[in-house]
């Protein structure tokens, strides 16, 4: 998500008066969500890609070791349209040994 500062005022406004409604949901991006969805405007899903779901497959992942790792190595093309590759749990980025991920994360 982003916005530019002080665009939206509403959103924390709205939380603190309703602190125990929004702890109910999943995180903060429910939140959010809920709040401003007439005014969202999603990035095109190409744009911002989850390496373990949609560039790796994460039935692929070792779930016997930690960290967590891919069981094979692969180099899978990213999307030319991707601009941004999202790690969210395991593996991270640096458990990763896949070339096109070990040749651009420094």
């Amino acid at each position: 998500m982003s916005w530019i500062a002080g665009q939206h005022p509403d959103i924390y406004t709205v939380f603190k008066n309703n602190m125990n409604k929004a702890q109910q949901l999943h995180g903060d991006q429910d939140w959010i969500f809920q709040v401003a969805k007439g005014r969202i405007i999603f990035w095109p899903d190409q744009f911002i890609m989850s390496y373990k779901w949609e560039i790796r497959d994460r039935t692929e992942i070792s779930f016997g070791t930690m960290p967590r790792k891919f069981k094979t190595i692969k180099n899978p093309p990213i999307p030319n349209d991707c601009s941004i590759l999202v790690f969210h749990g395991d593996p991270n980025p640096h458990d990763v040994e896949d070339p096109v991920i070990v040749d651009n994360w420094q």
